[in-house]
């Protein structure tokens, strides 16, 4: 497997497929859980939002657009 990461973002996950992914400035501000100190808004990003499928214990690597803007949401 070739990762190009001057071209591309990737998107680990563990445990099910990633149903959708989303991000936009208002669910940054609106929707982000995160402590301020640690809020992608304050240090200028958007935060990455990930609604999964049944989970399945399998590793999923996706491939993504280049966005240096993603700050990912590691929760429920």
């Amino acid at each position: 497997m070739n990762l190009n990461f001057d071209k591309y973002s990737y998107v680990i996950v563990y445990g099910a497929k990633v149903k959708r992914m989303y991000y936009s400035i208002k669910s940054t501000i609106f929707d982000d859980k995160s402590p301020y100190y640690c809020s992608a808004i304050r240090h200028k990003k958007m935060c990455l939002f990930i609604e999964y499928q049944e989970p399945d214990n399998y590793m999923y690597i996706y491939q993504i657009d280049k966005n240096c803007r993603l700050k990912s949401f590691g929760g429920g």
